[in-house]
């Protein structure tokens, strides 16, 4: 509890992480350390050992969060206190002579009246226990010479005052700290109201209040499922695929580490990576995650796409990035925010390494030419593939290339990806013709695209052709235009959605209508739902004489929506007559957490392989409720 208290003062002061981590300062739990990473010279392995840590309401001492005064998870901290005053228990073994024992993560106090609060980390604070029972916690706490872990001053003056109600499963009541006082930073103050609940084997809640530093306070109202990214790390691997404390050097690969405290399970990932001189990557998507006990023991230092929750409440991810020593030397930024399964976002940390590149280049390649062949079956109602060959100049790799596709009445398709060039100098045979007489600085790359007898009938056309260098320099667009066009193809009828539902299966390709359980317009209990919760949305199409191959969707949750935009379903089945079955699954991450009320689709239509659009299906009685209990 001292040093959660120590903590929230370290808040009030404002101080964080510098350099090539971004840090709550809440250090991890030892048992995730990777090889490389040193624990705190002080840290003593017996502090843990009075309690479970996958025990209900109970973190580590070490994974309590900081943060800046102004950042959103400030209050998380003195949710901390709350729940670290609330796990004292008598300890009947100590009990004698009218000394009462009272085991606290990583601390443990004495006395029948004040009890000396001590730790391995040196120093004391005196607590005076006003009520101390199993139905209220109520005293206070006064500095003394406590020196508090590596990082952590020492409160020099001040009065932290907590009355707190509680039972097995509720703690109702408030903490206050006035006059507050650590060196010359003064009038530190805290005044926090809680109302927390025990629910599934975690601490739930809601906090308010506000904290001071100097004369300014801070107001907040705290939803304690919000996620704590607590820490970001970013640390550059030699060849070996071990650590190293100085920059990276000619290109290599950057582990980055995240660290998170959230009740509920962490299952999307919002990512901003920046180059010195341009923008890398950028975005959110889903994260799959594995709870307590399922994760591997060595996930912890390998690259990984899964969140691994291994103690309660505690997930970490690694991921590696790769930066090429083409590529600018300079510094390398890597910005993080994540969101659980109660859909609520963390605030975003940033992390920083840098790269020392030799042979960094920001000469731009130039696209020289682009030939194309398109087989005369386009043209009489076979299909058939259409070839692009793309010739570059580049001093150094091509790794990127830029493309659109222009139909007779909409776009194809559009955008950017990564891929390989290969330099015409090392073809040994079948060097392409477009190559030439060019070798070395001259790079060769082909694209398909296959047109099938469906398509729509008309002119196509390629455009905004560039590429872009492993340094990151991006080509002028390519100046002409290749063309084809599609001829014979059967005119497409539109598609009609007949019909809708939604079931939920075991398994992601499970039938839905075969395995599934038909849930449109019903009630589910989210305590009796498996995590995560699988739906396949089924839509019944006729009048398509061509196939459906399309499917525009809109997915919404109670408080936000959780998909949208379009591409192929998961599954399409023919049958027969111009009818199709269409099929799309969807997940609700942890129930238990998830936002409970209407989950439902709208703004649903298919198209087929001619372009041609169904109208917009579905509302809110496409979907059903997700609810604690359900009449």
């Amino acid at each position: 509890m001292v040093l959660v208290i120590l903590t929230l003062l370290s808040i009030l002061m404002g101080s964080c992480g510098a350099g090539s981590t971004s840090s709550d300062s809440r250090t991890t739990d030892p048992s995730s350390l990777s090889p490389y990473e040193d624990t705190d010279p002080e840290e003593d392995p017996e502090d843990t050992s009075t309690f479970d840590p996958a025990e209900a309401g109970s973190l580590i001492i070490d994974q309590i969060a900081t943060g800046e005064v102004s950042g959103a998870d400030l209050p998380t901290v003195t949710y901390d206190i709350v729940k670290d005053v609330s796990s004292f228990v008598a300890d009947p073994t100590q009990n004698n002579a009218g000394t009462l024992q009272i085991s606290l993560p990583g601390l443990r106090l004495a006395s029948s009246d004040e009890y000396l609060i001590s730790s391995s980390y040196g120093g004391s604070v005196r607590l005076k226990g006003e009520d101390i029972s199993a139905s209220r916690l109520k005293g206070t706490l006064e500095p003394s010479a406590f020196m508090g872990r590596q990082g952590f001053p020492a409160l020099d003056e001040g009065l932290l005052a907590f009355d707190l109600a509680t039972t097995e499963t509720s703690i109702d009541g408030t903490v206050s700290l006035q006059q507050g006082k650590i060196g010359d930073i003064s009038e530190l103050g805290l005044e926090a109201v809680y109302k927390l609940y025990k629910e599934n084997s975690l601490w739930r809640g809601k906090m308010s209040g506000k904290m001071s530093r100097g004369k300014n306070w801070t107001s907040f109202e705290y939803d304690y499922d919000t996620p704590i990214l607590t820490s970001l790390e970013a640390v550059p691997l030699d060849g070996s695929g071990n650590p190293t404390s100085g920059p990276l050097v000619d290109g290599g690969t950057v582990r980055v580490k995240l660290s998170v405290n959230s009740n509920a399970p962490v299952n999307w990932l919002n990512i901003t990576w920046d180059s010195p001189t341009t923008n890398l990557s950028g975005g959110g998507s889903g994260i799959t995650y594995q709870t307590l006990g399922q994760c591997s023991t060595t996930a912890f230092a390998q690259s990984s796409s899964t969140f691994c929750e291994h103690s309660r409440g505690f997930w970490t991810l690694w991921q590696d990035y790769v930066i090429t020593a083409y590529q600018p030397s300079g510094v390398y930024t890597f910005q993080f925010s994540v969101k659980n399964a109660a859909l609520l976002t963390s605030r975003t940390l940033k992390a920083t390494v840098e790269a020392q590149n030799a042979n960094s280049s920001a000469a731009k390649p130039v696209v020289e030419q682009v030939t194309m062949d398109a087989p005369s079956s386009l043209g009489n109602g076979l299909g058939g593939t259409v070839k692009l060959d793309i010739l570059v100049s580049s001093t150094i790799p091509v790794n990127w290339l830029n493309l659109s596709l222009e139909g007779p009445t909409s776009n194809v398709f559009g955008g950017g990806s990564g891929t390989t060039f290969q330099e015409c100098s090392s073809f040994t045979s079948g060097k392409p013709a477009i190559c030439g007489s060019f070798g070395s600085g001259y790079w060769y790359k082909s694209y398909e695209y296959a047109a099938s007898q469906y398509v729509e009938n008309g002119t196509y056309q390629f455009n905004a052709i560039s590429v872009a260098s492993e340094a990151n320099v991006t080509s002028d667009n390519y100046g002409s235009i290749p063309s084809f066009t599609v001829a014979g193809n059967t005119v497409p009828t539109t598609p009609v959605i007949d019909s809708g539902n939604v079931y939920t299966v075991a398994n992601y390709g499970d039938d839905p209508l075969t395995l599934g359980a038909l849930v449109t317009g019903t009630c589910l209990e989210a305590g009796s739902q498996p995590d995560p919760l699988i739906v396949a949305l089924v839509l019944e199409v006729s009048n398509s004489n061509v196939p459906v191959n399309w499917l525009n969707r809109s997915f919404e949750g109670p408080t936000e929506n959780l998909e949208g935009g379009g591409s192929g379903p998961s599954d399409v089945v023919d049958l027969g007559s111009g009818s199709y079955r269409v099929i799309q699954y969807h997940s609700v991450a942890s129930p238990s957490f998830a936002p409970k009320g209407l989950y439902y689709y709208q703004n649903l239509t298919v198209v087929n392989e001619g372009n041609a659009t169904s109208a917009s299906f579905g509302g809110t009685s496409l979907g059903f409720q997700l609810k604690t209990s359900c009449p």
